[in-house]
């Protein structure tokens, strides 16, 4: 599984960064050289990772109170900078939704992108209405992983903004966090 990682990181490093001077794009190949040795001796295969978490929200309106939602996000790796992504929510009544995207790593997908970070890290941004969702993924070993889940409003916001997933009204929050966040690789 790890090795899906790896090629992503490899392939990223080596297409390099738009704007970059060419001297660092060959300081990338030669860096990831290692990676492709190892790729060569291990079988290219796609990993899936999925992080789930229990995001706590505190709502400010339309009715003052402490609510909740289970959340999730799988994330599948198909080889190359390939990816897709499913998310799924279920509030405390059992309500859910989801969505599903394919794409390329560093191109927005819906309205989330995901980036490689360093050869072990990967990092979702989620461009949401007034906030912006951040979750990190990191291997650990080659079937272990953990993750980070974070919310930061955007400059002139003072609330957070979702939509209720029973019947998609908008609802303003003082805080957002994301508490029992798991992760693992591997269906």
């Amino acid at each position: 599984m790890i090795s899906a990682l790896r090629s992503v990181a490899t392939a990223e490093l080596i297409k390099g960064r738009p704007g970059q001077p060419r001297r660092w794009q060959s300081t990338a190949i030669l860096l990831a050289l290692p990676c492709c040795f190892i790729l060569l001796s291990e079988a290219a295969s796609a990993a899936e990772i999925v992080v789930s978490w229990h995001e706590v929200q505190e709502e400010v309106r339309p009715k003052p109170h402490t609510a909740w939602a289970d959340k999730s996000l799988r994330l599948d790796l198909q080889g190359g900078s390939a990816i897709s992504q499913t998310g799924s929510a279920t509030d405390r009544r059992g309500k859910s939704s989801g969505g599903s995207a394919s794409g390329q790593l560093g191109t927005q997908m819906k309205k989330s992108t995901w980036q490689v970070q360093d050869s072990k890290t990967l990092v979702r941004t989620q461009d949401q209405a007034q906030q912006i969702q951040v979750v990190r993924v990191r291997t650990t070993s080659d079937n272990t992983c953990s993750a980070e889940v974070s919310y930061h409003l955007k400059p002139g916001f003072r609330e957070y903004l979702l939509h209720r997933i029973s019947n998609n009204e908008e609802v303003f929050y003082s805080s957002l966090r994301a508490e029992n966040v798991s992760c693992r690789i591997g269906g």
